[in-house]
């Protein structure tokens, strides 16, 4: 992104620009922004999905009936746009997401999964033999940081009372989390 904000007025010729169909326009347009939305789509995707692809994506829905996102845009800031495309960016990210883990679900099955979520420490290592394993793995890898986290120690052995007390949380708030981790996990293993 260019390091001078566009001034309300500039803005605003950009984006007609952009909604009339002119070439210049979108040049502007991908020369200021586009690091913007690739760079938000890494941060947002971790690194794991492909980036040029979420990037169209962006731009398809930019021009998608006649430039109606561009359109509906009120802002009068260059930061108030760029809000606004961050969003755009960040709902296409999320989406391509949960998509991406509802289709490596497919491969996941329920037993690997309870095996993961047991007080059991036998479950633990059968759950670490099972054939499920990489694709459960990928899938802990999408969740939520404070999900993640608590997941991540437990494959490392850890019991509930001791990846609480490594984390500084109560132990309710850790089995909270595991609930919600088990019933994500759960539900993208049983839509396939």
């Amino acid at each position: 992104m260019s390091a001078i904000d566009l001034t309300e007025e500039e803005l605003r010729k950009l984006l007609d620009g952009c909604i009339f169909g002119k070439e210049s326009a979108w040049r502007s347009f991908f020369e200021r922004y586009h690091s913007l939305i690739t760079g938000s789509a890494y941060l947002l995707g971790h690194g794991k999905l492909d980036v040029d692809e979420i990037s169209q994506n962006v731009y398809e829905s930019l021009l998608k009936n006649h430039c109606e996102q561009l359109r509906t845009f009120r802002g009068k800031s260059d930061a108030e746009f760029t809000s606004f495309l961050y969003q755009i960016t960040k709902h296409i990210t999320w989406n391509r997401m949960k998509s991406k883990l509802k289709y490596d679900a497919r491969f996941m099955s329920v037993p690997d999964i309870d095996a993961l979520f047991s007080t059991k420490q036998e479950d633990l290592l059968a759950f670490s033999d099972s054939n499920g394993k990489a694709q459960i793995l990928e899938a802990i890898n999408r969740l939520e940081e404070d999900l993640r986290a608590i997941l991540t120690l437990r494959l490392d052995g850890f019991k509930f009372r001791e990846i609480a007390k490594s984390l500084d949380l109560p132990l309710g708030t850790v089995l909270s989390r595991v609930k919600k981790s088990r019933k994500i996990l759960k539900n993208f293993s049983l839509d396939k």
